[in-house]
């Protein structure tokens, strides 16, 4: 098996179980995994693997629909990518959300889904 990955993808998203989350927004990282087949890279053929530009796509779609929860975003996304590549058969997604409204200083919380 092979993992291609697409890290520190960057949004500005609106997030947030509480309202003025979703009307501030905040900075998000995501990360996206994905097995591959062992056979992937024996041609040199984007056909035969799969493109960061769609992954990229996908997840810049599915971070620009407010939510209240990281969580649902994290199972949003691990959808959509399944449906656009139902041939793969695993993924893995982490969402981040960069300092959190929380008393103290928080760097980030996160949520990381495989499936």
């Amino acid at each position: 098996m092979a993992t291609l990955a697409v890290e520190g993808m960057h949004f500005y998203a609106f997030h947030g179980y509480y309202e003025s989350e979703r009307k501030v927004g905040g900075q998000y990282t995501v990360d996206v995994y994905v097995t591959l087949p062992d056979n992937v890279g024996r041609s040199d053929e984007l056909s035969t693997t799969l493109n960061y530009e769609t992954i990229h796509s996908i997840t810049r779609e599915v971070m620009s629909v407010s939510s209240h929860l990281i969580e649902h975003v994290c199972q949003e996304l691990l959808a959509s990518l399944r449906n656009k590549f139902p041939e793969i058969e695993k993924f893995k997604v982490k969402v981040k959300k960069h300092h959190p409204p929380l008393p103290g200083e928080v760097d980030a919380t996160f949520i990381e889904m495989e499936g």
